[in-house]
């Protein structure tokens, strides 16, 4: 049975993880105001950068995660990753997925491990854009019913749905779901 998160403390912490070239660091910047840097090739975030969003209730910390596209540390990137998921690192609340819309598949895995940590979880699909030019159809409630995870579809490059991502983040809708056979 999936449940809502609520935690009592005066910062939320949410991290933002998705494979590289996501638009993961482009959504962190447009929630916190921040210019982090971002690119078109991985790695470029070799480090975890933090930012906040206040509302008048509570402050989020949002910590943007390198890209990656696997749990199993193999590289400084997948290892910092790994660590600040699995509380080896900064304890946070919950974790925010940034899913590529036009390649869900491979999206998918890394936010299937995500959920096998047994975190608090949202999905982010985005770049709605390309994949509607591309012909797909996202079936969001669909996906929803299958996975368990509250998700919002964005265009972060165009600034669309990047509302129904914070009205996530304020109501700290998160699933933690039961493994599943997946």
């Amino acid at each position: 049975m999936n449940e809502t998160i609520k935690s009592k403390k005066d910062i939320f912490s949410i991290a933002l993880i998705g494979n590289p070239n996501v638009g993961k660091s482009s959504i962190f910047n447009q929630l916190t105001g921040l210019n982090q840097k971002i690119g078109n090739y991985p790695g470029l975030t070799v480090d975890k950068a933090s930012g906040f969003l206040k509302d008048s209730h509570r402050k989020y910390e949002l910590v943007d995660l390198p890209g990656t596209y696997s749990l199993y540390p193999k590289s400084e990137d997948e290892l910092i990753a790994y660590k600040m998921l699995s509380g080896k690192q900064t304890a946070i609340d919950a974790v925010i997925v940034v899913l590529d819309a036009c390649n869900l598949e491979r999206s998918l895995l890394l936010g299937t491990q995500v959920m096998d940590f047994g975190l608090p979880v949202a999905f982010v699909l985005n770049m709605k854009d390309l994949a509607e030019k591309q012909g797909l159809i996202i079936k969001t409630h669909e996906l929803y019913k299958s996975l368990g995870v509250p998700l919002a579809l964005t265009d972060a490059r165009k600034v669309e749905g990047l509302e129904a991502v914070k009205t996530l983040m304020k109501a700290e809708r998160f699933a933690v779901t039961p493994l599943l056979s997946r």
